[in-house]
């Protein structure tokens, strides 16, 4: 059974057992690590820039990003002039994250 929950069998039984996703659970999504780390090298984006960069559909993004910004990873912001878009950029939570995720690597490719 993983974090999402799963069916398990008491005696002739089969129920199921939902458990809430946690935080970290978002970074195991695909394209969470990469979402981040592009927010963090490239700043402020808007969501057609990240999908350009990240090379994935729109919907995909838009869902990580949903995903992202409910884990307080990421924050959204309108523009007030046209054409009028959507910011993404990191909070300092998701900085922080960002920054650790590529500390790792670096300890990985070292």
């Amino acid at each position: 059974m993983d974090s999402r929950g799963g069916f398990y069998r008491t005696g002739s039984i089969r129920r199921r057992v939902v458990i809430p996703y946690t935080e970290l659970d978002v970074l195991e999504r695909r394209h969470a690590m990469k979402v981040l780390m592009v927010l963090r090298d490239r700043g402020v984006m808007n969501k057609t820039e990240l999908v350009e960069s990240l090379t994935s559909g729109a919907g995909s993004v838009q869902t990580r990003v949903d995903d992202l910004l409910a884990a307080g990873l990421v924050e959204v912001e309108e523009e007030n002039v046209r054409p009028f878009r959507k910011m993404i950029s990191l909070t300092d939570k998701g900085r922080e994250v960002a920054d650790l995720i590529a500390d790792v690597r670096g300890l990985m490719s070292s």
